[in-house]
């Protein structure tokens, strides 16, 4: 593998804070949230990450002591989830009222974040000038959306995400239990604007020249596979030559990188065959 470390800027998934990074890296992630500086770090990690920044972390997602039962409840969740994880790190909770679903928001801050980047690197003219972009679930759809609406893509090297889906509404009608239902409470209690595009809907403004990877599982049943291959073989229509997949056999959605020793095997060869193939090496 290159020894070249790349710029990694991380997403997470759904009703997880920044720390979610922490998985998936040997050091400790650092986030940003009201000017106070959190710090996770994991005994377990897959170590696909091999590079990181400091992030902001979302609006909807907080830290401080809530006398809101809800909001205590989360926190003690978190706590255990942590636990289970063997991270070490503080835990949150999340205001359902700001959520968007790699909507607007999740979009413009995700652009933000890689503009900042590739501001420093265009000034500061580093050593290190790659960037990889890594998300998990919501946040691989974020990721997805935001590099087609991205003015430049300088210095992007790689594009690493987990499950993403094409749509969110297809995300419901398909694994939900009551999806009319939960669309209904999606449209109206939180931040989702169903009418802002989706994956499937910016496809055709995906850079070609920047490397995708799609992560997926047999078992995924949060985002059923025919949800993230629609976007593989619409790249693949547009005649992308640099799109790459993998698919793991018995991890579940939330546990790409640390629930089977065969997937986990399976995941770190591939992560690091790309590192190998699109980092600059020194």
């Amino acid at each position: 593998m290159s020894e070249h470390l790349p710029i990694t800027i991380f997403f997470q998934g759904n009703s997880n804070s920044r720390g979610q990074a922490s998985l998936y890296t040997k050091g400790p992630v650092y986030s940003n949230k009201n000017n106070n500086k959190f710090k996770w770090q994991c005994e377990n990690s897959i170590e696909t990450i091999i590079g990181t920044t400091e992030y902001i972390d979302l609006n909807e997602v907080n830290f401080n002591f809530s006398w809101n039962p809800i909001n205590a409840t989360q926190k003690v969740f978190r706590y255990f989830t942590n636990m289970w994880f063997k991270i070490e790190g503080p835990t949150h909770y999340i205001n359902p009222f700001l959520m968007n679903f790699a909507g607007k928001n999740d979009c413009e801050t995700l652009i933000k974040e890689i503009e900042n980047q590739q501001k420093l690197i265009r000034e500061l003219k580093p050593n290190n000038k790659d960037i990889v972009l890594y998300g998990v679930s919501r946040g691989a759809s974020t990721i997805f959306t935001s590099i087609c609406k991205l003015k430049n893509t300088d210095f992007i090297k790689l594009i690493i995400i987990e499950a993403p889906f094409d749509r969110l509404e297809n995300v419901i009608k398909k694994s939900c239990w009551f999806p009319k239902t939960t669309q209904f409470l999606i449209n109206n209690i939180t931040n989702y604007d169903p009418s802002f595009s989706s994956p499937l809907d910016s496809i055709k403004d995906f850079p070609l020249d920047v490397p995708i990877a799609f992560v997926m599982s047999e078992v995924d049943t949060r985002v059923p596979n025919e949800c993230t291959t629609k976007l593989i073989e619409e790249l693949e229509k547009r005649n992308h030559k640099k799109v790459h997949s993998l698919m793991l056999k018995i991890s579940p959605h939330s546990s790409f990188s640390c629930f089977d020793k065969e997937d986990i095997k399976n995941y770190k060869n591939f992560i690091f065959d790309l590192y190998e193939n699109y980092l600059t090496k020194k």
